[in-house]
């Protein structure tokens, strides 16, 4: 079943880009940068039209998630932005225990492979709000499969609708966003007490845990 819904989320997430891609192609126009940002169509200006521009950020995250990640914004047409990501996940001690993952040295941090497309409102010449939503693989072990080795691993996904505002000017920014994820994992070889005692022994048993968590993102993106 979690292979089924993995694949219809790439299949969306690829079916999004493509739509996006579509929906801005008519209006993408290589023009040169004059006195606005050149990623913004002014209204009443038929012809004026953006260019693809591509970035690349550096985040950190708060809230109940403890996260750094790289991703790479592009521009795509006047208001859309699509946005890979790779990063590392930490989910504070108060939410595992909601989620009801536990926490061990094994498991403690997970990798995070995603995609984020967003919509993007300009407020002015540099400043933008944007909203949409981020989808990522997470794994405290090999992120591109599903095999499990002996010791305690998660494996799983995240959904979350996210929003945030970008400050600062055409080739520099600063913005903070908010998302509600969805975590959806399986938990492989937790450790457990044999028999209810000591000593601890890896569970054959594979558990599957979700929940809600906030996450608070700071970013700091540089635009060519």
């Amino acid at each position: 079943m979690e292979v089924v819904v993995k694949r219809k989320l790439v299949l969306l997430g690829f079916a999004l880009v493509l739509c996006m891609s579509l929906a801005s192609g008519k209006d993408v126009k290589a023009t040169p940068e004059h006195h606005g940002d050149s990623t913004l169509t002014t209204p009443g200006t038929p012809g004026h039209s953006a260019h693809v521009r591509i970035g690349v950020a550096l985040g950190l995250g708060l809230g109940e998630a403890y996260a750094v990640n790289i991703s790479f914004p592009i521009i795509a047409g006047r208001n859309f932005r699509i946005e890979p990501e790779l990063g590392l996940l930490s989910v504070a001690d108060a939410a595992s225990r909601r989620l009801g993952v536990q926490v061990n040295k094994y498991s403690y941090a997970w990798g995070r492979l995603g995609l984020g497309l967003f919509y993007v409102f300009p407020l002015r010449a540099y400043s933008n709000v944007y909203f949409g939503p981020r989808i990522a693989r997470l794994a405290t072990g090999d992120l591109f499969s599903d095999e499990v080795g002996k010791w305690p691993e998660r494996k799983g996904y995240l959904i979350a609708p996210s929003g945030g505002l970008e400050l600062g000017s055409s080739h520099l920014r600063l913005a903070l966003e908010v998302s509600w994820d969805y975590i959806r994992v399986k938990c492989y070889n937790d450790i457990v007490l044999a028999d209810g005692m000591g000593p601890p022994v890896p569970s054959h048993d594979v558990a599957t845990r979700s929940g809600f968590i906030v996450e608070a993102h700071l970013s700091l993106r540089a635009y060519l």
